[in-house]
């Protein structure tokens, strides 16, 4: 039987357990459920296909059945019965999944603290970490030598679309390390800092923690909503700071281009009024 950590549904239901973080996890659950049917927004069953091609992609990144269980907080025989139905029965996959059990898959991502270090995945945020430290005076070599890597495999993070996973957390761990740590001044991390600006590579100070893995088009969305709900005030502060101080921070750059959308907007509106 999956042993579920305390404070989950699934422990209260398939261990049985009543101690009060298991006992909340269920009144939470009935409180939503019924806060829902009230609403009259409860689905009890939804298609499954969403859900599946879901789990396809994680099982495909690496991570094995039973950790997509245990991550999502359900019982591994439901997704087996998800992914390949019940043999007795024919072995066809589920057309419906609960509601709730689908919500609870589809927030289950392939981060790197899930996956095997074996696992290979968009090296974007990889290589944006190594840039950034660059930006700081950090060389190449430096960088490799520092996990361990010969300084040439190293480089290829400049041109290869993906990564072995514990590549991906050394760097990772290296960049935590020394984000905030510019390099000692000397030749050597002068001609990086110049090699790195030619190229247009952003310090770390320009990457929010939430931002740096995302590939382009995740950014650009996630970069999106963010600026649509920015006051005029900060848009027009981030214009400014683009073209007069020269910021390329990837928010900066969506925020400038927000607030002339807006200033157009308003520009259109008035000559309609008038």
């Amino acid at each position: 039987m999956r042993d579920y950590p305390h404070g989950t549904l699934g422990r209260y239901l398939s261990r049985r357990c009543r101690c009060q973080l298991c006992r909340g996890a269920k009144a939470a659950y009935s409180r939503q459920r019924k806060r829902l049917i009230a609403y009259g927004r409860w689905e009890s069953y939804v298609d499954a296909a969403e859900c599946r091609a879901h789990v396809e992609s994680l099982l495909s990144s690496g991570i094995t059945l039973g950790r997509v269980a245990v991550l999502a907080g359900i019982s591994v025989s439901t997704v087996k019965r998800l992914m390949h139905g019940i043999p007795r029965s024919g072995g066809q996959p589920s057309e419906k999944v609960k509601a709730e059990t689908a919500r609870a898959l589809l927030a289950v991502q392939a981060t790197l603290d899930d996956l095997p270090d074996t696992a290979w995945i968009d090296a974007i945020g990889t290589r944006r970490r190594a840039q950034a430290l660059a930006v700081l005076g950090h060389s190449f070599k430096d960088q490799a030598d520092a996990i361990g890597k010969h300084a040439t495999n190293y480089r290829r993070l400049l041109c290869t679309p993906t990564v072995l996973v514990g590549t991906a957390r050394l760097v990772r761990s290296l960049y935590d390390a020394w984000s905030m740590t510019p390099a000692p001044s000397n030749w050597k991390t002068e001609r990086t800092r110049r090699w790195a600006s030619q190229r247009g590579w952003l310090p770390p100070l320009a990457w929010d923690d939430d931002l740096i893995d995302l590939a382009q088009p995740a950014l650009e969305a996630a970069l999106r909503e963010r600026v649509e709900s920015m006051p005029m005030e900060d848009l027009q502060h981030a214009h400014n700071s683009r073209y007069r101080h020269g910021d390329k921070t990837p928010l900066t750059l969506e925020a400038s281009r927000e607030y002339k959308r807006r200033q157009k907007a308003a520009g259109r509106e008035l000559g309609e009024a008038s």
